[in-house]
């Protein structure tokens, strides 16, 4: 016979499981304490006694939740991932997940796990995003974990096209390895503000890098998407040069294009990728004075007052010189804005932190009288001066 006893009753109770002499359910009151489980067994007249080692029963709160799986999966297999309590025993069960896109694959619950089963035209990487609320006291817990899916490649493979659900997708033509296989990676990439706006070019979206384990006897093409109505011309498919530190042009590659898509049919060599425009002449462009009129007590992100909103080009600099100021209409200057300011190519949108604003302050510190006022905006390279001036008005 097995007698069951607890040596602290407020620590929890426990309870006999029918036909088990030799198990015992414990279940923890809710209020802390120190205590023992203990156990007398008879066999044949003898008797031992038995005990556990201190029990502590205390508050448990979820802090961090940990994914423990793979990082990076084959897109034709399928795998598992835990979630649990970040150093803790606590489990972990009552989780939610975000679902992915169905270019992506399903996710499925199975018991404390998640289920991944791929699409097998997807490549490229996804983040996995989970979430629980403590049982305790309803705090939200949360966890990411970055996924890289890639294709393997076996010889001869056969035509397919693959999709990244970003914007860049791969063609595969037959026979891409002479033989064996190989693994084929496409994952978007941060780059570097040199690779962004260089002296001759800008970036007009996100940068892939497309490499792989083996080389390639026939190499992929590569096809970016565009929203419908987006002015493809005068922008190609370019691949980054490590050595010269610059975009080199590909669309030698058969390049094709429409309104919605940009694509070559085969890459000159693995690495980053992306849609490259090539700069204008020294310019303002797309310049917006919003809100016309203005009240310098408006504010839009972390500016105040007269948002001033343009595109800067150069064909022989990274860094324009921009000049603003404000003047009235007999042509007495109120306010210096910028003078000579090296302003890096590209957009300027408004309540960004280093775009241009007028909050309606003089150079002398005070608040500017209600009326109408003009605007010079001077953008200047080595070679060219360019300027515009706008009418605005101010109300209080």
């Amino acid at each position: 016979s097995v007698f069951w006893s607890l040596s602290d009753s407020t620590i929890g109770e426990i309870e006999q499981i029918p036909d088990e002499k030799r198990l015992i359910l414990f279940k923890a009151a809710d209020n802390n304490g120190i205590g023992k489980i203990k156990a007398k067994v008879t066999l044949k007249e003898i008797t031992i006694r038995l005990e556990t080692e201190d029990i502590q029963v205390k508050d448990m709160h979820l802090a961090n939740l940990l994914i423990d799986g793979p990082n990076e999966i084959q897109n034709n297999e399928s795998c598992s991932f835990t979630v649990s309590a970040e150093g803790s025993s606590m489990y972990v069960d009552f989780f939610e997940f975000e679902p992915v896109d169905s270019i992506i694959g399903t996710l499925e619950k199975v018991q404390e796990s998640i289920l991944y089963n791929p699409d097998s035209n997807f490549v490229g990487q996804f983040d996995l995003e989970v979430w629980a609320f403590d049982p305790n006291d309803g705090t939200e817990v949360t966890a990411e974990k970055q996924i890289t899916v890639y294709i393997k490649l076996d010889f001869p493979n056969s035509p397919d096209t693959l999709y990244s659900g970003e914007g860049c997708n791969l063609t595969l033509p037959e026979a891409m390895l002479s033989s064996g296989s190989a693994k084929l990676y496409l994952e978007k990439v941060q780059v570097s503000p040199m690779q962004e706006t260089t002296v001759t070019s800008e970036l007009m979206a996100s940068v892939f890098d497309i490499r792989s384990t083996a080389n390639f006897a026939k190499m992929p093409g590569i096809i970016f998407e565009f929203d419908e109505g987006i002015d493809l011309s005068g922008i190609f498919i370019a691949y980054w040069d490590v050595e010269k530190l610059e975009w080199v042009d590909a669309s030698s590659n058969g390049n094709r294009k429409n309104y919605e898509y940009l694509q070559l049919d085969s890459i000159p060599c693995l690495g980053e990728y992306g849609v490259v425009a090539e700069s204008k002449q020294l310019g303002i462009y797309d310049l917006k004075l919003l809100p016309n009129p203005f009240s310098p007590y408006d504010q839009i992100g972390k500016n105040m007052g007269l948002q001033i909103i343009f595109k800067i080009s150069s064909k022989i600099s990274r860094y324009p010189k921009i000049t603003a100021k404000i003047y009235t209409l007999t042509g007495t200057l109120v306010r210096t804005i910028a003078e000579n300011r090296p302003m890096l190519k590209g957009n300027y949108e408004a309540g960004e932190e280093f775009t241009l604003n007028w909050d309606g302050m003089t150079k002398n510190g005070k608040m500017a009288r209600n009326g109408r006022y003009v605007i010079q905006i001077i953008a200047e390279d080595a070679n060219h001066k360019e300027e515009i001036v706008k009418t605005i008005i101010l109300i209080k």
